[in-house]
């Protein structure tokens, strides 16, 4: 029964989300790379045209764990000389336990896979790029979720998660990119671009545990995801429910969906819950921008439920948020019901702000709202900063990665339109370091800036910044749907800080 509400949810409501933990492998044809994702690849809209450097973890010499390759087999044994398939890497093969860690090789693994691996506690399986080079997975093809993710204690890093069908009107849906039904999973440092739903998981119910318990999303980017159907844009970039314990969305990227949220905490009726949630340094834009001709915008966060279970436990810290102009939408918390507590410490929101519905409790401080905040009384809440028009001082934040030394998020709220700003990353970076910055709209372009890290601030273009187009869709975001030099966000790669 699990299984089959799972499924049923995901299909209906995320347009080809989950089969259930019953289901096969469900793999694809490793190492044919689709004329979409070769297309893709060429023009620089995703497909891993120019590779991140991919940071090596070890203190020198080949790190230890098992291979996955594009010319893998069922019948490898995991080496480096004879790497497995990855349909079967996925699948706990005999030898792989917890702690243990499967490096993919470089290339495009085609179609949709099932992860089934068993790590434990504290050590977990890590599934990610072979350093110096970059693994994609492209789900074009397949009607289900490109991974699939069950079982428990998991990994996933440094990968790319796509769908290179060039089909972006439809009202059939697309299929997304990451299902979650599995405990204490991982998903760190991922790109997931040009899917139906990016990542998405759904809540307990009265008959269900909760499917995807303490899931955490970190540093992911996302981007182009959804598609358009006759009525409008669909599809979002994170898409999840939740009852017990908590999820932990930090630190992720997410901008230029076709017609959904950047993060949609969303449950449409009372099968479902929306409580416990930490969304902490998070950047969201540009919501609904990739539907062709002028487009609706969606709020780049919501947090609501659309029945009688109250929203609750929800806490939101050192998010940044840019909607322009600046009375539309950027946060909304709540939706049909009345909700009970929700926590803002040190938020940076530009656009609407919406407390929908009554809540019991509303703590807010360190917060900067510019745009209109309706919902509550700002009287109410003494310690933050209510601005209805856009201040004059530029704002410049870094967030180093927690997973990795030398990676941060660089936001740049430019309110002195400067064409390049100076960058601190002092913080991150240790003298002689090797880095490189890359815009997150156009992640797989070349690089913005390069060098050797001399301890002076770096300096980085505010103009003439290119935009990953979706792909099937070249043209559909346009110029004046982009922030353009009034805001930038930057990803810094610093060769593993060393």
């Amino acid at each position: 029964m699990r299984a089959r509400v799972a499924a049923s949810w995901c299909l209906v409501a995320l347009a080809g989300c989950g089969s259930s933990d019953t289901t096969g492998s469900g793999g694809g044809a490793a190492g044919a790379t689709t004329a979409a994702s070769s297309a893709a690849a060429a023009s620089g809209t995703g497909g891993g045209a120019v590779p991140p450097p991919v940071c090596d973890p070890g203190a020198g010499g080949a790190p230890a764990g098992f291979h996955a390759a594009t010319d893998g087999t069922p019948a490898g044994d995991g080496s480096a000389t004879a790497p497995w398939d990855l349909a079967t890497a996925l699948l706990a093969p005999p030898g792989v336990q917890p702690g243990d860690t499967i490096w993919l090789h470089g290339g495009v693994y085609a179609g949709g896979f099932v992860a089934k691996l068993d790590g434990a506690e504290g050590a977990p399986i890590t599934v990610r790029s072979w350093p110096g080079e970059w693994a994609t997975i492209d789900g074009q093809g397949t009607t289900e979720p490109t991974l699939q993710i069950y079982h428990h204690d998991v990994t996933f890093q440094d990968l790319e998660i796509m769908n290179g069908d060039p089909d972006r009107v439809t009202d059939t849906g697309r299929p997304s990119g990451i299902y979650v039904e599995a405990k204490n999973v991982k998903l760190v440092h991922l790109v997931v671009h040009d899917t139906g739903t990016g990542i998405i998981c759904n809540s307990a119910s009265d008959t269900d545990p909760e499917l995807a318990p303490e899931l955490e999303v970190y540093g992911c980017i996302l981007y182009d995801n959804g598609w358009e159907g006759t009525d409008n844009g669909h599809g979002h970039d994170l898409y999840i429910q939740n009852r017990d314990g908590t999820k932990h969305l930090r630190d992720n990227l997410l901008f230029d969906s076709f017609g959904g949220f950047g993060i949609h905490a969303y449950s449409d009726n009372d099968t479902h819950w929306v409580q416990g949630y930490e969304i902490t340094g998070n950047v969201w834009w540009g919501p609904g921008v990739a539907t062709s001709g002028a487009s609706k915008i969606y709020d780049g966060c919501l947090v609501g439920h659309n029945g009688t279970h109250p929203v609750a436990r929800v806490t939101l810290t050192d998010n940044f948020g840019w909607a322009r102009p600046i009375d539309e939408r950027d946060l909304r918390l709540g939706w049909s019901a009345d909700n009970e507590d929700v926590k803002l410490e040190n938020n940076y929101l530009v656009g609407q702000t919406i407390f929908q519905q009554a809540w019991q409790s509303i703590e807010m401080v360190g917060n900067t709202f510019i745009g209109p905040l309706s919902g509550v009384d700002p009287a109410a809440f003494p310690g933050n900063t209510y601005l209805a028009s856009a201040p004059a001082e530029t704002k410049i934040v870094v967030r180093p990665s927690q997973y990795e030394p030398g990676r941060a998020h660089i936001v740049v709220y430019n309110w002195g339109q400067a064409d390049t700003v100076d960058v601190d990353v002092g913080s991150v970076l240790a003298a002689g370091v090797p880095y490189e910055v890359r815009s997150a709209q156009d992640f797989f372009g070349p690089p913005v800036a390069t060098g050797n890290f001399d301890g002076k601030p770096i300096t980085l273009p505010m103009t003439g910044t290119a935009v990953a187009q979706p792909i099937g869709a070249a043209g559909a975001i346009l110029p004046q749907e982009l922030p353009g030099k009034d805001f930038q966000v930057f990803v810094l790669l610093g060769a593993c800080g060393r």
